[in-house]
């Protein structure tokens, strides 16, 4: 058969594809490259003034190092804890994963103000044991804010857990895990010890990227630190954000130092988890040639996931109960639960809370829909040329690969220069490189699963590339989108960092109030808490009600 010559259409497409996949790696580059030109000195004069005070600023091999000891702390506990519940919720699954997905619908701020009311000195854990103590008034004990960071490392992982189960839950679909189960089981091999010898490793191939995506964010995780990590000594991505809202401009360059500073933790992290990746998967298979049909590593798989639901509970009850302290009325210590419940708050505060609600809101609404057209727009583009796809889909990966400080201070500056920060285009702005990526590749990976011998029948018949994919792609598509849309939607919500810089802190969401309301009045930061909370979980069983809808009527149609 000839090989069909190119027409405009195709020419403008790939022009269109080139043009997509510069812009993506233009971002990235010049996020990086501007960092570097601030901390060298500028491109000019490389006087090292920001490396220098780096190096001089108080404290920050510590705050380096708890930040690089939490991120794979953290993502070890989630990614074990991830594996250990799949690994015992196959006849489950369905019901744990909904559940999964509810948790990770809460953006990371809320979860954090939870675990923190949980673990406070005057918190619920230590109402509830204080009548085994004998406490009459809050302990005195530096959690959260520890100098070792636990608090934090356990609100990462309570975090990161429900993405990676939902990941590993994904994988598992694609394997014949009841074939291999059979092969293995005839092999002598007890269940777990089998699952973990044969279907883990398959299903890391697939998780791997997700595990590095978790690591990379814990490193450089910034409201959690804010809410959770010690004041003295803080993370780095904490003093990253100190040093942006300096009023001193000096500072700027000690921040884009730091930010260097932090891919480098961030590489180490990476390259010291694929290290005991390798050494704990070269004594597995030490152990497999030994013969031996069960070992140690199954039994831990019970504990572990018993460790990891107390987690999850832990961060519910802990979000529960800072919810409910909107409405609470007397609440002293050492009881469990308020004396009474009012709406006092609500009614008095209430300018001050519909405020932001308003703007997460708007924000979503305005970056879902952009972001799902670029992502499908995107994908059309490159679709059939695997060179440009392949490029595209590694640069958008590395825009979520790279710490969320470096990228956003990077972008800011860029904001600044072109006069576009301190509103909420500034803020949407970056919202969309967060955006764009998640809806390119939930699109991408629906597009590749749809027969393209249904696109060629078309065109054999006449139909041009655009009328193709408007009649046959497009309708195929839609659960996608409708997906894409909402997932969108539900970052948005939750983005802390790219807010406060693109709106040079002068744009107020629910979780930039619910940061700063972290160490103060504990009833309005549980109705912040409370509408952060709701607003995505509205979405998502939204979303939810969606997609049984269209399932329904595509059924009833069959």
């Amino acid at each position: 058969m000839p090989r069909r010559r190119r027409d405009v259409q195709d020419w403008a497409g790939l022009l269109g594809a080139a043009l997509t996949s510069g812009l993506a790696a233009a971002v990235l580059a010049s996020a990086l490259l501007l960092t570097i030109g601030q901390a060298v000195g500028g491109a000019s004069r490389w006087t090292g003034e920001g490396l220098r005070s780096l190096l001089a600023a108080p404290g920050i091999g510590r705050s380096a190092l708890l930040s690089l000891t939490t991120g794979l702390a953290a993502t070890a506990i989630a990614y074990g804890g991830a594996m250990a519940l799949a690994a015992l919720a196959a006849e489950h699954s369905a019901k744990r994963e909904g559940a999964m997905k509810l948790l990770l619908a809460v953006p990371h701020t809320a979860v954090a103000l939870g675990l923190a009311f949980l673990l406070a000195p005057s918190g619920l854990l230590a109402r509830a044991v204080s009548p085994f103590f004998g406490w009459e008034a809050p302990p005195q004990f530096p959690v959260p804010g520890d100098p070792f960071g636990i608090a934090l490392t356990l609100g990462l992982a309570a975090k990161e857990l429900p993405f990676l189960f939902i990941m590993v839950l994904t994988a598992i679909r694609t394997l014949p895990t009841e074939r291999l189960a059979a092969q293995t089981a005839a092999l002598g091999y007890r269940p777990l010890r089998g699952w973990l010898s044969v279907q883990m490793p398959l299903i890391h191939k697939q998780t791997g990227i997700a595990a590095l995506i978790a690591l990379v964010y814990a490193v450089g995780a910034s409201e959690q630190g804010l809410i959770l990590g010690p004041t003295l000594g803080a993370p780095l991505p904490v003093r990253l954000i100190e040093w942006f809202t300096d009023p001193d401009l000096s500072a700027r360059s000690t921040l884009a130092a730091g930010s260097l500073l932090l891919v480098l933790i961030a590489l180490a992290a990476a390259a010291i988890w694929e290290a005991a990746l390798r050494a704990g998967g070269a004594i597995m298979r030490t152990r497999l040639q030994t013969g031996r049909r069960s070992g140690f590593g199954e039994r831990l798989i019970r504990p572990v996931r018993y460790a990891c639901l107390g987690l999850l509970v832990a961060a519910v009850l802990g979000l529960l109960g800072l919810c409910l302290s909107s409405f609470a009325g007397p609440w002293r210590f050492p009881d469990l639960l308020p004396r009474s419940l009012t709406l006092t708050l609500w009614r008095q505060q209430g300018e001050l809370l519909t405020g932001p609600f308003a703007t997460s809101g708007l924000l979503a609404v305005l970056s879902a829909p952009i972001a799902t057209l670029i992502g499908l727009g995107a994908g059309e583009l490159v679709r059939g040329r695997a060179l440009l796809s392949r490029i595209l889909t590694a640069v958008l990966l590395s825009l979520l690969l790279v710490p969320e400080p470096v990228l956003m201070f990077g972008l800011g500056t860029v904001l600044t220069l072109w006069r576009a920060d301190g509103g909420l285009m500034g803020a949407l702005l970056l919202h969309l490189v967060y955006a764009v990526p998640y809806a390119f590749l939930l699109l991408r990976a629906a597009d590749a699963a749809i027969p393209a011998n249904l696109e060629r029948a078309a065109r054999s018949l006449g139909a041009t590339r655009r009328r193709a994919f408007l009649t046959i792609r497009l309708p195929l598509l839609a659960p996608a989108i409708a997906a894409s849309l909402f997932l969108t939607a539900i970052i948005s919500v939750g983005l802390y960092l790219p807010t406060l810089v693109g709106g040079a802190g002068r744009v107020a969401s629910l979780t930039t109030e619910g940061v700063a309301l972290a160490a103060g009045d504990r009833r309005m930061a549980g109705a912040f808490a409370l509408m952060l909370t709701s607003l995505p979980i509205l979405l998502l069983l939204l979303s939810e009600g969606v997609r049984r809808a269209a399932s329904k009527r595509g059924s009833g149609h069959a």
